[in-house]
């Protein structure tokens, strides 16, 4: 398996939420965070703030891009 290609958590935060910007039932007010889950995979996404409803059409496309993006690029270390 080819090594995967290394982004920052900014780099990948903003990358989700221009994927995201460009699906009309994805507004998002506060955004996206990276974690680092324990114990599965190297990173994962977190909505950020509780103040806006997330459609479920909008958390299935954001769970297909983390998907495809986690199996391109691996969280830069700190």
């Amino acid at each position: 398996m080819p090594q995967k290609q290394v982004k920052t958590a900014v780099e990948l935060e903003a990358q989700i939420m221009d994927e995201l910007s460009r699906h009309p039932e994805c507004v998002l007010s506060n955004g996206v965070v990276i974690v680092r889950p324990v114990g599965r995979g190297n990173w994962d996404v977190a909505l950020v703030g509780d103040d806006s409803i997330v459609s479920a059409d909008c958390l299935k496309k954001l769970g297909e891009i983390t998907a495809r993006l986690s199996a391109q690029y691996d969280l830069a270390e700190r």
